[in-house]
Parts: C-alpha cells; sequence; structure tokens
C-alpha cells in the first residue's frame, strides 16, 4: 500500500511538473527541427494573399474590433460568455466582415467560441491578435528596455501563440485573459499585431537613453541602419514571436506593430511639432524581414476622421512665426508697427492706453521671436532625425478623389504612399454619443454629438477614403460600445470607478459600437415618441394648476412627460427648475426672468423645437470650475461665484482644436460647444424617423424629454452620487443624494415662485439591466461589404459568397 501511495505520488508530481512545463511556461522539444513552416497569409509588393485550395488570392481586410466590456462588468474581467461570442460572430460575418481584431489575450471562452462557431464553416471568419502592453508599464517612468516593459512583452508574444495553438494556461493575467487554453483556432490566424498606440514620451525617453541599441539582427527579423533603439526593441518582439511560432508549431502569421499619428513615421514643422508635442517617430520600414519570412508584414495604424489635426494646422504656422513679418528685412520700428496693426485687426487694444498697446506689442514681438527660435531648435533635431518629412507628400493639395478637401483621406494617402508594404487602418471609427470631444474640419465626422444615421454614412465613406487611398483594408472601431471607457473631456465630471454600471451618453468613447445597449431587459423604460401609455400616475412628480410633470429613470437618462392643458409648442414656454445638491443654487433664474420655492441648480427651458435647453446655475457650472482658464476666463477659484448667484449659464463641453493656428494668437480661448442644447426628434429606434441624438418630442398637449445623468452633474446615477460643491472642495468631489427636487411653470402664467416636489432616487448598484440592439451602420456596413464579397465571388468564378 505504501508503495502504491509513493507510486501514486509520483504520478501525480509528474503530471503536475509536465503540466507546468508544457502549458504554462511553454518548454518544448522540437521532434522535427528540419520541418518547413507553413503560412496562411503571405504579402508580395503591396498585396496580402491568401492560400486558398491550394492556390493564392487577393486578401482585403474587412474587420471589426472587439474589445471585452460588457455593461455590468469592467472590461478587465473579461466577462462575456461563449453565447454571447458565438451570437457576436453571427452577426459580423453576415454583416459581410471577414476579420476580427482583438488587442490582448482574451479569456478562454473567446477562442472555445471561435473554435466552435468556425470548425465546420467553409468561410470562416480569420483573426487577428494583438499583444497587449498595459498602460500602467507605458506611462510610468520606465522605458521600453526596462524589464518590466521588454521581458513581459516578449513573455506575452509566446503566451498568446500557445493559446492560439491550444496548448497554454493561463492564470490570473494581468493586462491579459486567463483559463485552460485548449482549442487550436490557429488556422484561422491571420495575423498579429504588437502593442498599443504609443506614447510618444516614452519612445522618445527610450531613444535618448539607448542610443547604441539602434540595430538588431534576427533569424527573421532586423533593422536598418536608420532604426531607432525603440524600432529595435520592436523588431527583437517580432523577430522571437515568428522564431518560436515557426520552431514549434511550424506556422507563421502576418506581423505588424501598432501604430497612429502620434509616433507616425513623418516629421511636422518645428512651431506643429513643439504645438501637438509630435516628438516621436516609429518608422516599420526600418525593421526589415529576412528569407526566413513566408508570411509577411503589414503597417498597421489607427487613424480616425477627426485626428489627427496635424495637417489642419500645416498652413496657420507661418502667421504665428511672423514670417510675414521678419523675413521681410523691415527695421524694428517697421517690425513692431506690423505687429500692432494686426494686434488692432485682431480687437486686441480696444480700451489700451498707449503705454499698454507698446507693452503689448513688444511682448509680442518677443513672444514671435522666442516660437522661432523654438522651431529653430526643433527644425535641427528633425533634420537629425533622418525621418520622413510630412510636407514631401502632400503634393500641393488635399483633394480627394471626389474634389473635395478631405484631410481624412490626404493622410491615409500619405501614409500608404510611403509604406513599401501594406497598410491596414486597423482602427477608424465615429461615435453615437451625445456628448462630443473634438469636430472634423474638413469632413464633419465628428468625435462625438453623430446620429447613428450620421455614424453609418460616415464609416461608408471612411471605408472609401481607405480603399481610394490605396489601403489593403481596415478595422471598424468597435464591434461594440462600451460603458467602462473614458474621454478626456469628461472624465473629470465622473467616478471612474464606477463607470461599468451605467450609460453615459456624454462620453463619446462609450458609444463606437456597432451594436449598442439600450438599458432594460428587453425595451426600455420609456421612448421619448410620444407615446404616452408608457407613463402612469405612480410617474406623477409635480403638479400645478392645469399642468403635471412625471418622472421616472434608468441606467441611461432620467425621463420627464409634461402635460400642458391647452399647449402651444409655437407660442408657450415651460419652464423645469432642478434642485439636485443641497450645498447651492438660487430661487431666481434673472435671464429667464422666473422665481423657484427651492434653490435650483438647473432649470430647463422648452422654448420650441429650436431654442430649448438645459442651464446651469454658475457656482454649479463644471466647465468653469475645471477649464476656465483655457476657455479664455480668469481662475474662478480666485473670486468665486456666489452660492446663491441669480446667473444661469449654458452647459458647454471644452472640444480637443487647435484655434492658434486659425486667429494666429496663442491667447485665443479654447474651443467650446453647447451641450445642453436639445435636440428636437424621436428617440424610439423602431420609428422610421428615429434620430438617435433626440432629446424631447411634442405630443398634442404633452411633452416627452430625457436628459444624460451627467449633463446634471450625476457623478455616478448607479450610487445616485453628485458633485459635491467645487469651490469648498477645490475641484470635483462626490456627495450621495436620495432625492432631488422638481417643478414646473410656464412663462407669463405663473403669478409667483415655482412650486417644488421631492423626487426619490434610489440606485441601483452593480445590478444593471440592458438589451443589445444593432445600429444603422450595422446595415450601412452589410450593404458595402456583402456587395464587395458578391463582387469577389463572381470574379473567382463562385456561386456562393459564402456565410
Amino acid at each position: 500500500m505504501k508503495k502504491f501511495i509513493i507510486a501514486a505520488a509520483a504520478v501525480i508530481v509528474a503530471v503536475f511538473i509536465w503540466n507546468t512545463a508544457y502549458y504554462r511556461l511553454g518548454l518544448y522539444i522540437d521532434l522535427h527541427p528540419d520541418a518547413q513552416a507553413e503560412a496562411l497569409m503571405t504579402v508580395e509588393g503591396k498585396e496580402i494573399y491568401i492560400q486558398k485550395n491550394g492556390e493564392k488570392e487577393p486578401f482585403e481586410m474587412r474587420g471589426v474590433d472587439m474589445g471585452s466590456g460588457i455593461p455590468g462588468e469592467w472590461s478587465a474581467d473579461y466577462a462575456i460568455d461563449e453565447e454571447t461570442y458565438l451570437r457576436w460572430f453571427g452577426q459580423i460575418q453576415d454583416m459581410g466582415a471577414n476579420t476580427i481584431r482583438v488587442y490582448t489575450l482574451l479569456a478562454d471562452d473567446f477562442y472555445h467560441a471561435f473554435y466552435e462557431y468556425n470548425k465546420d464553416r467553409e468561410e470562416p471568419l480569420y483573426l487577428v491578435q494583438g499583444v497587449w502592453v498595459n498602460d500602467y508599464i507605458q506611462y510610468s517612468h520606465r522605458d521600453a528596455y526596462d524589464e518590466e516593459f521588454r521581458q513581459t512583452f516578449l513573455d506575452d508574444c509566446r503566451t498568446v501563440v500557445d493559446a492560439l495553438h491550444g496548448r497554454r494556461t493561463v492564470s490570473l493575467g494581468y493586462g491579459k485573459g486567463s483559463g485552460s487554453y485548449r482549442k487550436d483556432v490557429s488556422s484561422w490566424v491571420i495575423g498579429y499585431i504588437l502593442g498599443v498606440e504609443w506614447e510618444d514620451v516614452t519612445v522618445e525617453y527610450t531613444n535618448k537613453k539607448y542610443p547604441e541599441r539602434n540595430s538588431y539582427q534576427g533569424e527573421y527579423l532586423y533593422t536598418s541602419e536608420t532604426a531607432t533603439p525603440f524600432e529595435a526593441m520592436l523588431c527583437e518582439a517580432g523577430d522571437k514571436l515568428l522564431e518560436y511560432e515557426s520552431g514549434r508549431y511550424k506556422q507563421q502569421k502576418l506581423i505588424a506593430f501598432s501604430n497612429g499619428p502620434a509616433t507616425d513615421p513623418f516629421v511636422y514643422p518645428g512651431l506643429v511639432t513643439q504645438y501637438h508635442q509630435k516628438c516621436a517617430q516609429v518608422n516599420v520600414e526600418n525593421i526589415r524581414m529576412t528569407d526566413a519570412v513566408l508570411s509577411g508584414q503589414f503597417a498597421s495604424y489607427h487613424v480616425y476622421p477627426y485626428f489627427p489635426s496635424y495637417l489642419d494646422d500645416l498652413g496657420g504656422e507661418e502667421t504665428l512665426l511672423g514670417d510675414d513679418i521678419f523675413e521681410a528685412e523691415l527695421s524694428d520700428s517697421e517690425i513692431l508697427e506690423q505687429i500692432r496693426t494686426r494686434a488692432e485687426e485682431a480687437g486686441k487694444l480696444e480700451g489700451m492706453t498707449e503705454d499698454e498697446i507698446q507693452a503689448l506689442v513688444e511682448n509680442e514681438k518677443e513672444e514671435m521671436l522666442s516660437r522661432r527660435e523654438s522651431a529653430e531648435r526643433i527644425e535641427k533635431r528633425n533634420e537629425e532625425k533622418e525621418s520622413p518629412r510630412i510636407e514631401d507628400y502632400l503634393h500641393g493639395n488635399d483633394l480627394d478623389p471626389d474634389g473635395d478637401r478631405n484631410m481624412y483621406y490626404t493622410y491615409l494617402r500619405i501614409l500608404n504612399e510611403y509604406h513599401t508594404m501594406p497598410v491596414i487602418i486597423s482602427e477608424f471609427g465615429i461615435p453615437t454619443s451625445r456628448g462630443m470631444s473634438q469636430r472634423d474640419l474638413s469632413t464633419n465626422r465628428n468625435r462625438g454629438y453623430m446620429s447613428e444615421e450620421e455614424q453609418a454614412e460616415g464609416l461608408v465613406e471612411c471605408w472609401q477614403d481607405i480603399k481610394d487611398a490605396g489601403c489593403s483594408g481596415g478595422m471598424v472601431f468597435s464591434w461594440q460600445d462600451e460603458w467602462d471607457k473614458r474621454t478626456w473631456n469628461t472624465m473629470h465630471a465622473v467616478d471612474l470607478d464606477n463607470t461599468a454600471y451605467w450609460s453615459d451618453w456624454q462620453t463619446n468613447e462609450q458609444s463606437m459600437g456597432i451594436l449598442t445597449f439600450d438599458p432594460g431587459d428587453e425595451e426600455s423604460v420609456c421612448y421619448v415618441d410620444g407615446d404616452i401609455s408608457e407613463w402612469g400616475e405612480e410617474d406623477v412628480a409635480a403638479e400645478t394648476e392645469g399642468m403635471t410633470l412625471s418622472m421616472k429613470y434608468d441606467e441611461k437618462f432620467l425621463y420627464f412627460l409634461i402635460w400642458k392643458e391647452d399647449f402651444n409648442k409655437g407660442e408657450d414656454t415651460l419652464y423645469i427648475p432642478i434642485d439636485i445638491t443641497p450645498k447651492t443654487g438660487s430661487t431666481y433664474c434673472q435671464d429667464a426672468d422666473v422665481s423657484f420655492e427651492r434653490a435650483a441648480d438647473f432649470l430647463m427651458v422648452i422654448d420650441g423645437t429650436e431654442d430649448s435647453r438645459v442651464l446651469v446655475q454658475e457656482r454649479y457650472d463644471v466647465l468653469q470650475a475645471m477649464y476656465s482658464r483655457e476657455i479664455g476666463s480668469t481662475d474662478v477659484y480666485l473670486n468665486p461665484p456666489d452660492a446663491d448667484s441669480p446667473v444661469f449659464h449654458q452647459i458647454h463641453l471644452i472640444l480637443q482644436s487647435s484655434p492658434v493656428f486659425k486667429t494666429g494668437d496663442f491667447s485665443t480661448p479654447a474651443e467650446t460647444y453647447e451641450t445642453g442644447k436639445l435636440r428636437y426628434g424621436n428617440g424610439n429606434p423602431e420609428a422610421e424617423e428615429f434620430d438617435s441624438l433626440a432629446d424631447f418630442l411634442f405630443s398634442g398637449e404633452y411633452t416627452e424629454i430625457r436628459l444624460p445623468w451627467q449633463l446634471l452633474n450625476f457623478s455616478n446615477p448607479s450610487e445616485m452620487q453628485v458633485h459635491d460643491d467645487y469651490y469648498e472642495c477645490y475641484g470635483v468631489e462626490n456627495i450621495k443624494i436620495d432625492e432631488m427636487y422638481v417643478g414646473i411653470g410656464a412663462k407669463d402664467e405663473n403669478a409667483g415662485r415655482i412650486s417644488m416636489e421631492p423626487f426619490g432616487l434610489e440606485g441601483w448598484g452593480t445590478e444593471v439591466t440592458y438589451h443589445e440592439r444593432l445600429k444603422k451602420s450595422y446595415d450601412a456596413l452589410q450593404t458595402m461589404w456583402t456587395d464587395v464579397k458578391a463582387q469577389e465571388a463572381e470574379e473567382g468564378g463562385e456561386t456562393d459568397v459564402g456565410q
């Protein structure tokens, strides 16, 4: 018995050691060292080919990027189940896509579902697999040769390869999924994209710290003479991945390295470089292939129509540098006179004394000279880099094939013209959020405040630009909306630790998907569509003679229904005061000349289809509290608004823009737009006239309204948290409330103050409800891409265009 126990224990230990070595550490013995590796995909020149039935065919990558987020769960939890993935795969392929791109190793459910979906399918979906570098490492003090950066990157490449071949166990993955990867999906993997959108400071820091590490020679990849140390690190990672997969699994996939405008290969004029901090370049042309590579390499870029604005800004540099003044051989007095004339035309001299004008002109001159010196230093550094200059590829125009000014197409054309390999636009997209963070000046495909119909049109136009520019394909970002995303111009206003539990329509990054998640298990509690059957007596929150106000809410909106006897939408103006915080507010709005029983923080004004909006009491204006200096005001913390100030502001969001290149004036305030203005329309997705951005709708004597939570300074409605007093807290802090006060009144019909009643608020915690809905972009892409598939089938002599 004792011997048996010892033997059994020995077997268990042996199995454990073997399992650890094989599935966790990736150790193996190559039993066929002379076997030739095979490649499903190959590259010839700027064309990608796929092997089918022993022959190669051109392959256009039509794909979607898929994140790992789902409502009520964090992306890093990898909580999407196998059943959901299987459903999504079918929808994606039915849309006409042939490829899915993921950014990191997902949980094993994804790969199990991918295997089950493809195993018996004549026309499979293909996968482009990413290898992630987590944000903490990239944004920390580490450089690319730090062991936690470089070695982790190399190890993750091996882990990903093993997982795709069904031979890996991963536990507690940081920045990647975990599980037992036992399904071999490698036959449907067409390539790898290594890395992320690189932080330009990390790239440049690495290059400056290790100037001697600018070369790498591997069995599969090597660097050119002009490579940088950061590019050499990337080259090593790609080489080691190809070496490992070729040696262990006798397969090769396409290889690419993630990139975007912030680290594109080009150098820009000095002032554009300085203003946008475009300090680094990553050039994959410096990463070369040996004859051992059977697959190939492509250039991967994330390019959106609204970013970057580098090309838009090129024309404004001459004014900011004063080229017309300092290069005209003028005397000192003539230079000062020219600067004075320019300042006067800009209206900067009004109300100033002669001494003040003289001081301003002298200061402007010194600033211009300083900018010129800085630009010259940057130009000198750019020349030392031996990188291509963007101006050499503009060819004097920025027009697309239709003759329209189109900086998106122009930038894509430049990328494709520069590279000797296929170019894949591995991210492009347009958000359908209510909030906006950036405008596209040439095509109006903005970063937010785009309806679902406009998203559909914009994605089709982006794809056409990608093809017209000569690129080999692209990936729409993204397949699904993700509630836990954040955006720079709203992240200060929300509780970032709880964003997964509510849908913030003001944050544009949450609405990039083709698939959205609407609140409610099967349908939302309310739609702004004029159908008042959704409302009952239990929803009444406030009433007065001839008027009632009803309310309800869900994970995305606060809904209002107003009834006014004999309501005339063209003549009547309705006022809805809202008291959110007990700290501040006013009982009077001086612009509207209307009073309330309680101190209100917001005033909703319904004044026809074109002039309705939400106003905020100036003490509770988060834009002023966070961006007062950027938008041209003085520092409001030096002289805060009174807690009971009767001044109410329009609600604005700050935009990412570079107005100095348009005005020639560095004192130009940042651009904003009025996000508190309400849009009229039907918000029911089932309606023929559906407008996804609709805020309110008239229906006889009724007015139906929906407001996103963040517009009313809710930072976390799942726990009913709102902003505290900014000037007590020196920024945004949160307080919890359990009720808000609301009222209803009409212009010229209230002799006294508008009465206000409490409306109870109870959060839902982490228990969210939602249902899936395909946006209009799905049908638009399906129409376009299935036409392409049909054309490919016809050219190939086939009758079946696939699944």
